[in-house]
């Protein structure tokens, strides 16, 4: 439930920093403060005995936050979909046929 909150948290924010409704430092503010609550959870998790899933969500996590931004592996997967998608029609459109 946590998680799924710090998702929706995060890409309401960022749509709103697109968008011209929220300032950048706030946008940055709200952004680090959802990434540190995720990682607080992730390191709550490393208590349960859940120990090793926990740990890759951990590192997914820090890998997120530091190569794209996100808050959280969720709201990257979510952002970065339609970039993948659309990568993904141009390839197929770019090869050719083999009929």
């Amino acid at each position: 439930m946590f998680l799924a909150m710090v998702t929706v948290l995060a890409l309401a924010a960022s749509e709103l920093h697109q968008r011209g409704h929220l300032e950048s430092s706030k946008a940055f503010a709200i952004g680090g403060s959802l990434a540190l609550a995720n990682l607080a959870l992730g390191v709550a998790g490393l208590r349960t005995r859940h120990r090793i899933a926990w740990g890759v969500y951990l590192l997914a996590s820090l890998m997120t936050v530091v190569l794209i931004g996100s808050a959280n592996p969720v709201s990257a997967l979510v952002t970065l979909t339609p970039i993948w998608m659309g990568a993904g029609l141009e390839f197929m459109s770019a090869t050719p046929s083999l009929l």
